[in-house]
Order: structure tokens, then C-alpha cells, then sequence
């Protein structure tokens, strides 16, 4: 929204609405956000000057999102949404809200790896055949990283059956089948990946954790978990949240809490005879995304 350059406020009841944060910190112009996502999917969005007059985008079928700024010279926007009608399949990412997320037009930080968090790295047994690798810090500048992939276009909300009646994932996600696609940044750190875990990454899969309501559910990866055994990195972005594993079929949990720039490795049989996910949570929190290298050649082998 190159319009937005003004304080913008959800006024729609059940907004998500994150913890203050700093983007920008070294450059002269910081903002402060507030993060707020809009929970359904399919809004019109009106911006309500003041003096009354207004400006009205198309109805999208998308999930949007909107941010109050503090340190702008033209205060006394408002952001409205009005309701449109769900559109059945996957739904995108409204560009008329990407910039709002985070404004990284004075931002001069770089996100660059840190190759030498390997050495700090902690391998957490799980059972004979299974293991899980941290990596502590292994992306400094994760912030930046997460500002930039959050204005890509590609985001959507899926929808899925849930017993009788579709819903939407309570997040958003996107996808390189190819590294050829991707960002220079995510191709390189797949070269990093793939050095270090023995495996060619040929793809990344991407989840937006808006806030401390979006999740993912127990799973397993696929088609990770076709192979007897496969080695699946995963770099958390942003805020940090609880990454659960258990047995297949229940039983006591693993946790681990990866922060942001933090990656977790699953080793062994983990996506076939365990199952992870990433819980809702009470506290209110701020934005993660979380990738995931996957292999080609790691399945078919």
C-alpha cells in the first residue's frame, strides 16, 4: 500500500494485534508497529482520512493485514474492511497491504549467515533412530529477512476439510519447487544446508505465523516422510514459538523454542514415526515464518 505512509488502526473487533516492535533501528527514521492481521479471508479495505474523504481497494478474497505506525507526519487514517464473499481453494495475500506489515524502506541491515554457529550446534536423541540438531543464530539479521519475503507475492491461506465443512489454516504459506525461483539469500542458504546435512535442497516451503493464533497441527512432512529416513532443516524467522514432537499416535512431547535466526534439523525416522507442530499460544506474540529445505533427490533415493 505505497499510499500508507500515514498511522493506520484495524477497527474490525477481532483484529490480531501484536506486540510493539522496532524495524529499522539503525537507520534515521525508525517505526514503531503494531502488527494486525485480519482473521477471515475476503475484505474490501477503506482508508478514512480525517476531513472524511476516502479511498476504497477491490474486495479480495485473501487474508490482509495492517499495521499502526507512530513516527509519521500525517496522522488520522483509519482502516475499515467490510466482508466479501469467500471464494472456494486457496486464497493470496492482499498487496495492498504488504508494505503495511514492515516498512523496510530505510532499513540499511543485511541478513547474512552465520557460518559459524554450526560449531554451537546440540544434537537432542530422541529415541535409536531419531534426533533433532539445533543450531543457534545461524541467520543474524532473520528480521530483515522475514520484512523482505513478507512483501513477495505468492502468499496465500489454503483451505482444508474439517469433518464435514472447508476451513481456513490458520496461517499462510508459500513455496519454491525450484531454488532457481527463490531469493538469492534462500539459495545460499540452502548451499549452507546441503554442505552441512550431507543432502541436495532443491526447494523451500514457507509458513507466515501471523500471531500467536496461527498454527500448524501434529503432522509429518511430505513426502519427507516416504523415505526410511530423511534429514529436514527448518530456519525460524522472527518471533520465537514452541516446536513440538511426539511419538506417532500421542504420547509425551519434546519441546523445543527455537528464536529467530535458529534452526532446527529432524534426523532419522522423525517423519516417519514422529509428528511435530507449532501450538496456538496465549501470550500474544509477534510474526514467524519458518523454512523448510526440502529434497528431491531425498525421497526418489
Amino acid at each position: 500500500m505505497a499510499e500508507a505512509s500515514h498511522p493506520v488502526t484495524a477497527t474490525r473487533p477481532d483484529d490480531r494485534t501484536g506486540r510493539l516492535r522496532k524495524i529499522g533501528e539503525d537507520s534515521d527514521s525508525a517505526t514503531s508497529l503494531r502488527f494486525s492481521s485480519l482473521a477471515a479471508t475476503g475484505h474490501a479495505c477503506s482508508l478514512v482520512n480525517t476531513d472524511g474523504q476516502s479511498r476504497t481497494w477491490p474486495k479480495r478474497s485473501s487474508c490482509t493485514a495492517v499495521a499502526e505506525r507512530s513516527t509519521f507526519n500525517q496522522p488520522g487514517l483509519a482502516c475499515r474492511t467490510k466482508r466479501a464473499a469467500p471464494q472456494e481453494g486457496r486464497t493470496g495475500l492482499s498487496s495492498v497491504h504488504e508494505l503495511a506489515l514492515f516498512d523496510v524502506q530505510h532499513n540499511s541491515r543485511q541478513a547474512v549467515i552465520n557460518h559459524g554457529a554450526f560449531a554451537a550446534a546440540t544434537d537432542h536423541r530422541l529415541d535409536a533412530t531419531s534426533s533433532i540438531t539445533h543450531v543457534p543464530q545461524l541467520l543474524l539479521g532473520h528480521d530483515i529477512l522475514m520484512q523482505q519475503l513478507s512483501l513477495l507475492q505468492g502468499w496465500e491461506q489454503r483451505r482444508r476439510w474439517m469433518y464435514n465443512r472447508k476451513v481456513d489454516e490458520p496461517r499462510l504459506t508459500h513455496e519454491y519447487r525450484e531454488l532457481t525461483a527463490a531469493p538469492p539469500l534462500l539459495t545460499e542458504i540452502a548451499g549452507v544446508l546441503s554442505d552441512y546435512c550431507n543432502v541436495p535442497y532443491d526447494g523451500i516451503w514457507m509458513n507466515w505465523y501471523r500471531d500467536n493464533r496461527d498454527s500448524t497441527a501434529w503432522h509429518a512432512d511430505r513426502p519427507a516422510n516416504l523415505p526410511v529416513a530423511a534429514v529436514v532443516p527448518v530456519l525460524s524467522l522472527g518471533a520465537t514459538r514452541r516446536f513440538l514432537i511426539r511419538p506417532n499416535g500421542g504420547g509425551r512431547s519434546t519441546v523445543f523454542v527455537p528464536a529467530g535466526g535458529d534452526l532446527i534439523i529432524m534426523r532419522g525416522r522423525c517423519q516417519r514415526d514422529w509428528q511435530h507442530c507449532v501450538p496456538k499460544q496465549q501470550a500474544p506474540t509477534g510474526p514467524r515464518m519458518s523454512l523448510n529445505y526440502t529434497s528431491t533427490a531425498q525421497v526418489i533415493a
